[in-house]
């Protein structure tokens, strides 16, 4: 049973950490959007 949480607990963390990555994404993007414009 401790497999098994450490399991899911390694997974959602690395779920988390790829939405943060993808947030951090789009935010440079649309910065270097807005800048770009100005």
């Amino acid at each position: 049973p401790n497999a098994q949480i450490m399991k899911r607990y390694i997974l959602e963390v690395r779920y988390l950490n790829i939405m943060m990555g993808l947030l951090k994404g789009f935010k440079q993007k649309y910065q270097d959007m807005f800048l770009s414009h100005f």
